[in-house]
């Protein structure tokens, strides 16, 4: 049974494809949403009048 399934995984390479960018769109999603997450905090710039 294993032999044939490493046969079908070899005489097939696309699915290697398709693994390498879900694994790639998954860590980009989870950068993303903890990028998201915690993000910086705002901080309130104040402006002051120029004086030429």
């Amino acid at each position: 049974m294993m032999k044939t399934f490493f046969a079908f995984l070899s005489r097939n390479l696309w699915i290697y494809v398709v693994l390498a960018f879900i694994i790639l769109i998954s860590a980009w999603f989870t950068i993303i949403a903890l990028a998201v997450k915690h993000g910086p905090q705002e901080i309130e710039v104040k402006k002051e009048a120029v004086s030429h």
